[in-house]
């Protein structure tokens, strides 16, 4: 009989549906070998939340080989500490460490360390706080959410620092399904967001547009269309920042099987008119252990 990679067991489950699954009295292994175990833990159910069972490995042009593991400790169902451990070739060990609260409608996270987007910018965040409202429906007749998020810390990178203070409002539409199979549909979303920098005194406002057309073919292809505007090319630092004002993106994924898949995504630059890049992005989950490279 084959033993499970990893197995989790737990005496006690609770599923609040859409929202989340807590578990009691947890215990985790690896190829039936006891590793640990957690009085509680909380399984949020929103799709965001990175796993904390094994490492992630991946290989960037900028950072080169680089691991990072995401944990969390359920302190009780709202409340957690986590850790980012992230470790590059080129910029050595940048640790994260916070404390996350979260209900059904609001959340709050306090943290320091470092943190990196998805361009490989590094910011280092000290007494950073971030408070947020999750979506809200307008009304139930309407199919219009809306959230709002507030963050102030100081913020550096590697020759300047600034406390940044950030407000940001969202609204999006029920995603649109053009087949009774949902496998064709549309997001539609817009916002705007205010960026206040204590180094320089600066202040930068822009709205956000966003809208991008789905298709799923079946389990192993899909590929989507987006669009994205936004002008914070003013901004002081680089981190978050988008790569252009306006962007036309493409991307085609392939499923080889559960554990294996290829995207390219093409990104076009609509303000000046040309291909900005064009990326291969190869994923392998391993037991307990995923590879990207890109």
């Amino acid at each position: 009989e084959h033993v499970p990679c990893v197995l989790i067991t737990a005496k006690k489950v609770e599923i609040y549906p859409k929202e989340k699954i807590v578990a009691y009295d947890v215990k985790i292994y690896i190829k039936g070998k006891h590793v640990y175990s957690r009085d509680i833990w909380v399984n949020k159910m929103d799709g965001k939340q990175e796993q904390s069972i094994a490492p992630k490995l991946g290989y960037s042009e900028d950072d080169g080989l680089k691991m990072k593991f995401h944990y969390e400790h359920a302190l009780n169902e709202q409340l957690a500490a986590f850790g980012d451990f992230n470790y590059t070739d080129k910029n050595g060990y940048r640790p994260t460490y916070g404390i996350d609260y979260e209900t059904k409608n609001y959340y709050a996270k306090l943290q320091n360390g470092w943190s990196e987007d998805s361009d490989d910018n590094w910011i280092k965040k000290q007494s950073d706080i971030t408070l947020g409202l999750k979506g809200h429906k307008i009304s139930e007749n309407i199919p219009l959410t809306y959230s709002f998020y507030y963050n102030h810390g100081l913020w550096k990178d590697d020759w300047k620092k600034s406390w940044h203070t950030e407000y940001g409002v969202n609204l999006s539409h029920d995603r649109i399904y053009f087949d009774n199979s949902k496998t064709l549909f549309l997001d539609l979303g817009i916002g705007a967001k205010q960026k206040k920098e204590s180094y320089d005194d600066s202040k930068t406002n822009t709205m956000t547009y966003n809208a991008s057309l789905g298709k799923k073919f079946d389990e192993r292809w899909n590929t989507w269309t987006s669009y994205y505007w936004e002008k914070s090319g003013d901004d002081l630092f680089k981190y978050n920042r988008p790569d252009m004002d306006e962007e036309l993106q493409n991307g085609l994924t392939y499923k080889f099987d559960k554990n294996n898949s290829l995207t390219f995504v093409n990104r076009y630059d609509l303000s000046d008119g040309g291909v900005f890049e064009q990326d291969w992005r190869y994923t392998h989950n391993f037991c307990c252990w995923q590879i990207e490279i890109e």
